[in-house]
């Protein structure tokens, strides 16, 4: 039997290209690097593909937002510095551009267990056109925040043909 694939979820439009190699690719990293997860957190989760595709694993999957129109189900609206409870992996993506890193990193070391996902926009004079964004990332920065807030980068991959890249890290110590 031919397996299939159910894309209601993605984008505004239904089958949006880009949205069904989202979904795809996220299915991947969850296989890949969520084996030993089972609580999910999707920071920032809006129009929630990576929350429904980690869902569909089997994941045990919260999200949170800012943005009304994308609560639903368990995504709800919430800032990241109110969070009070642990998870065994934080999702977020393209989200860390736009806040303080070393307070979101603080929050990430205290109540991310296992694994912390972050995607972001690659420096580009592009990255200037959103007044909202406060600074670029590369993935050697990312290797350091990571490094002084208890996380060992064990993935970081440019996302062609996006100018995004993915960083992946390991919790390696607790929270003193």
């Amino acid at each position: 039997m031919k397996k299939t694939y159910s894309f209601k979820h993605v984008g505004k439009r239904k089958g949006d290209i880009k949205n069904i190699y989202r979904t795809l690719f996220y299915r991947w990293l969850v296989k890949k690097f969520l084996k030993r997860c089972k609580t999910v957190l999707d920071i920032g989760a809006g129009s929630g593909i990576f929350y429904d595709t980690a869902k569909k694993l089997g994941k045990k999957v919260q999200g949170i937002d800012l943005n009304d129109k994308n609560i639903r189900d368990n995504i709800v609206k919430m800032d990241y510095r109110k969070l009070n409870k642990h998870f065994d992996c934080c999702f977020n993506s393209q989200l860390i551009e736009h806040v303080d890193p070393f307070e979101f990193m603080k929050v990430m070391e205290k109540y991310c267990d296992k694994i912390l996902i972050t995607i972001t926009v690659r420096p580009c004079t592009k990255f200037w056109d959103n007044p909202d964004h406060i600074r670029p990332y590369t993935t050697k920065a990312m290797r350091l925040l990571h490094r002084d807030h208890g996380f060992k980068t064990i993935f970081a991959m440019n996302l062609y043909p996006t100018k995004s890249f993915i960083a992946i890290g390991k919790k390696i110590r607790k929270r003193k």
